[in-house]
């Protein structure tokens, strides 16, 4: 998308470079013209006239040329507007179906313990991840991130989810993800870079009701639902990223209900609240509430 806006910019610099020169060019061929000092005059008619249509024909190219690349950055424009507002859109996407995931799972029989979210320094939720293969395969999806801060809830920052699995598996399989992180060392190593579950980080597959065993000490808890069924899942080997070109299309195209988005670090490590969206309030009220 950064690329898309320079392309923009260059494109506008050339136009106005092009229709500079179209103006200027007439009077450095007659200026040329005219003699080394500039003072000579030309007395032969016929060479007069002839450097005359010299100098206009120049200038009609030079003005074609510049209304060629006015064109051509108009037409850049309206496609860096038409892709950052599906990009919007995308991004939009994904953290409705993941509200509607997370209202999914609160109101499920088998519930996640309230102590787990609330003890909890964050919780991602990656809706429809997809897993195919024949006996190697392999998951693909994206998610939000909802970091549990001092002054509560904060979000969404955007993710992605990649993974490869091996084992006796046929076809395509579609599920949710929901990911508890214990600790801030996990939400750090995300901002580092890749967070790779089960080599950076422990993970362990989630418990559900009452019961919170063994397993809440790994840096990172693991339920999955697939087909409306909920059930723990390790993941080990699956690699997390921050997904900024997402998080930039989102932000940007939200600045009047929040400020400016400059990127991820200071808000994983907690020395920055992500922006404030109206659309990012009913998640927020989701995990607040808990219960």
């Amino acid at each position: 998308m950064m690329l898309k806006k320079k392309n923009v910019i260059f494109g506008l610099s050339v136009f106005a470079l092009v229709l500079m020169m179209a103006f200027m060019l007439p009077q450095m061929i007659m200026a040329e013209g005219s003699g080394q000092d500039g003072n000579a005059e030309i007395s032969d008619p016929d060479v007069s006239e002839a450097m005359e249509q010299q100098a206009a024909e120049t200038a009609q190219d030079v003005r074609q040329g510049a209304q060629e690349a006015a064109r051509e950055t108009e037409q850049m424009a309206e496609t860096a507007t038409r892709e950052t507002t599906e990009f919007l859109a995308e991004t939009e996407d994904v953290l409705d179906r993941a509200t509607m995931f997370l209202t999914e799972t609160l109101e499920a029989e088998k519930r996640i313990p309230k102590a787990v979210i609330d003890n909890s320094v964050g919780i991602a939720l990656f809706p429809d991840v997809t897993k195919a293969g024949f006996i190697a395969g392999g998951r693909y999806g994206n998610g939000i991130l909802m970091l549990n801060q001092k002054n509560g809830w904060n979000g969404p920052i955007f993710l992605s989810l990649v993974g490869a699995s091996v084992g006796a598996q046929i076809g395509v399989e579609q599920s949710d993800l929901f990911m508890v992180f214990n600790n801030q060392e996990a939400i750090n190593d995300l901002a580092d870079g890749d967070l790779t579950l089960g080599a950076q980080t422990s993970v362990a597959a989630g418990t559900w009701g009452n019961k919170i065993g063994a397993s809440t000490d790994a840096d990172v808890l693991v339920y999955k639902r697939t087909e409306g069924l909920f059930a723990g899942v390790s993941l080990s080997g699956a690699v997390i990223n921050v997904d900024e070109d997402s998080n930039q299309a989102y932000f940007k195209g939200h600045e009047e209900t929040g400020r400016a988005y400059y990127g991820s670090d200071k808000m994983l490590s907690g020395e920055e609240e992500v922006p404030k969206t109206n659309k990012a309030d009913k998640v927020i009220v989701i995990l607040s509430d808990w219960e």
